[in-house]
């Protein structure tokens, strides 16, 4: 039987197939040490926070400034020191030591005051979509400020010693999540708890300035344990707004950019050919992992039945099979969790999935307001959308509804179309954030308590089970529909070499070297 590994590798290698042309202009940038990264937004370093991630450059940016206790192997996924120089289980006690050699750029060292400091602002501020940390460590207990106590934290010297009552497997993986980025104190307002100081980081790299265009000039923090020679000691966040030209790939034939992340905001077919036509060009892909899905909102699932939703799906998948059909990198997706990984239906439940499908008959339901979550092209999913559903109100949406208050409650749409990443194996930040995003199908007022059922679990068999049974009722009811599935890309100007992960959208810039 072919085995996983050797089917990703297939798929990768066929993906990666042909990549010969012709050259392009070399870049000045290819005789100093600055990496120019196109980066999809223009704000304000002050929007971004650990503890509110909503997309995915977000997460990319913060999680080259900041590091987390542990960090997940970016090739086999398993649980590595960070900030920790070591972990372990002494019963039902977690244990992490922390490093002594780790300074901010201003040379104040990061202690294990600062990893308490730092996780109480995670409770504190209760924001974060990756995991529900609070109910684990600090259960029934209120938190007013971060002087508080928790009882399931403590500080001993520079040990940090977390206490969930029982050995939590999930706990590990959860904190390697940038939601839980260490941060240190001094860099953080007391009252407010927000971040005031982006140079003093606990990441690879700090923000040197920002200018007035939103470009953001990061610089390499030597007193880091990821500070290496060949990565690049200064990184130029070259921002742009993806709803107006030029887009990220303008900016890389020009010669402005050096690499596009693995969220640049552009057409992955596009990224494909301009890498198989250019020969001074690197392209990374991930395995595909990127899931194009129509998620109905509260709203959807309760103003339309499920009969109603399945046509309504069945309609808008014929049009993204339509738009990417012969496209690279793009085949058309029927689960949200692939069928190899973990959390993928079993083969009763694709049957019932099937079934349940091909009994679908009828015409769509009329006035549907579907918002499209899309960097770029709107068009692209809009005309084809409108071929199929022609009465539907289409605009472009830039919150995930689950994340959003409504004033007047009509706005809120009944679906949107959005692609997020999803996994082979067992990611309790991914399944966390797709929960709270609304990807998995279960109200609001469900989750908190599905959740704990499931971080609860101890044996692995078990926790998978209840994943696919909930991935199982979500395609069932229609709550989310999978359009079509695809590989994250990137591209990277030779001579800089990206080393990043092919099972995590991840964009770790410690990995792009030269």
């Amino acid at each position: 039987m072919t085995t996983m590994k050797t089917w990703m590798t297939i798929g990768l290698l066929i993906l990666a197939g042909g990549l010969v042309g012709y050259s392009i202009n070399n870049s000045d940038s290819n005789q100093t040490e600055t990496l120019r990264v196109a980066f999809p937004s223009k704000r304000t370093i002050k929007t971004f926070e650990p503890t509110n991630i909503h997309v995915a450059y977000e997460y990319i940016l913060l999680e080259n400034l900041y590091s987390p206790l542990v960090e997940i192997d970016p090739k086999g996924g398993q649980v590595l020191p960070a900030l920790a120089e070591s972990f372990r289980w002494e019963g039902p006690e977690l244990h992490f030591k922390i490093r002594s050699d780790v300074r901010t750029i201003s040379g104040k060292q990061v202690s294990a005051a600062d990893v308490i400091f730092s996780l109480k602002r995670v409770i504190l501020l209760s924001q974060n979509t990756h995991g529900n940390f609070r109910d684990l460590i600090c259960p029934g207990e209120v938190l007013n400020s971060v002087n508080d106590n928790c009882r399931g934290l403590e500080l001993r010297g520079d040990t940090v010693v977390l206490k969930p009552g029982s050995q939590k497997t999930v706990l590990l993986p959860m904190l390697s999540a940038i939601d839980f980025a260490i941060i240190p104190q001094s860099a953080v307002d007391p009252k407010t708890l927000e971040i005031i100081d982006y140079r003093e980081t606990t990441g690879l790299y700090y923000l040197d300035k920002q200018d007035d265009d939103g470009s953001m000039h990061l610089k390499q923090n030597p007193n880091h344990f990821r500070s290496q020679d060949g990565v690049a000691k200064e990184v130029t966040m070259v921002a742009f707004d993806p709803k107006v030209s030029p887009g990220a790939l303008a900016l890389f034939d020009e010669g402005k950019v050096d690499h596009l992340l693995t969220t640049n905001a552009s057409k992955i077919e596009e990224i494909i050919n301009y890498a198989r036509n250019h020969s001074d060009v690197q392209l990374h892909a991930t395995m595909k992992i990127k899931n194009f899905v129509l998620i109905f909102t509260d709203r959807g699932k309760r103003e339309l039945t499920a009969e109603q939703r399945h046509i309504v799906g069945k309609k808008v998948r014929e049009s993204f099979t339509k738009i990417y059909q012969g496209l690279p990198g793009y085949q058309p997706s029927e689960e949200f969790f692939p069928a190899l990984g973990d959390g993928g239906l079993s083969d009763t439940q694709q049957a019932e999935i099937h079934r349940l499908i091909g009994q679908i008959k009828g015409n769509p339901p009329a006035n549907l307001r579907i918002g499209l979550f899309k960097s770029g092209d709107f068009e692209q999913w809009a005309t084809p959308i409108r071929e199929v559903l022609p009465d539907a109100d289409l605009y472009l949406e830039k919150v995930l509804p689950d994340l959003h208050t409504y004033k007047d409650p009509s706005e809120m749409p009944h679906a949107i179309i959005a692609g997020t990443d999803t996994g082979f194996m067992e990611d309790i930040n991914l399944i966390s954030y797709s929960l709270n995003t609304g990807f998995l199908g279960l109200k609001k007022s469900e989750r908190p308590q599905w959740m704990a059922n499931y971080m609860s679990l101890s044996n692995k068999e078990e926790r998978t089970k209840t994943l696919r049974e909930l991935h199982f009722k979500a395609l069932a009811d229609a709550a989310i529909v999978p359009l079509v599935i695809a590989p994250f890309v990137a591209i990277a100007r030779k001579p800089w070499k990206m080393e990043l992960s092919e099972i995590y959208a991840n964009n770790q810039l410690w990995l792009i070297k030269r």
